[in-house]
């Protein structure tokens, strides 16, 4: 077992490390203290379990939506490698498409989300066939074809 006094502690020492080396973590240090404090709430003592993170991931959220759970699972992931440095027997939830999701990540089917690339790329698709079409309708075979400048979109 880990022989921190509490997790408030583990996770206070695993964001000074994380902090050295140059990362912020506000949001994501904000998020594991509330997970300390609920661990440590809860008597727990040792090392983190499945169902402790789970109990967490899903139980505490404000906002209780698969994407809540799945950005939860992304801030405790690290902190959990951490952890198994110090005690093997650690859970660590794995990263993976809810179709092989195992443990945590199964239950927590993490949601796909468009990003803002799959838009940009949708909406020049939309543009593409708009040209496509006007295109073909001034088209004629006696007049060179307009360029993408020329039609207006």
């Amino acid at each position: 077992m880990i022989a921190a006094p509490c997790m408030q502690k583990l996770v206070q020492e695993y964001l000074e490390e994380r902090r050295s080396l140059g990362f912020e973590l506000q949001i994501a240090g904000e998020q594991l203290m509330a997970f300390a404090r609920f661990a440590d709430q809860r008597g727990h003592g040792g090392t983190l379990t499945e169902q402790l993170i789970v109990d967490w991931v899903q139980g505490r959220a404000k906002r209780a939506t698969p994407i809540t759970w799945a950005r939860r699972l992304e801030i405790i992931r690290p902190f959990a490698r951490y952890c198994a440095r110090f005690e093997s027997a650690t859970y660590i939830p794995q990263k993976a498409p809810s179709a092989q999701a195992t443990g945590a990540s199964r239950l927590i089917s993490i949601p796909t989300r468009r990003s803002p690339i799959s838009c940009i790329k949708q909406v020049n698709s939309i543009r593409l066939a708009v040209f496509v079409q006007q295109l073909t309708r001034h088209c004629s075979a006696s007049s060179p074809p307009p360029d993408y400048a020329s039609l207006k979109l």
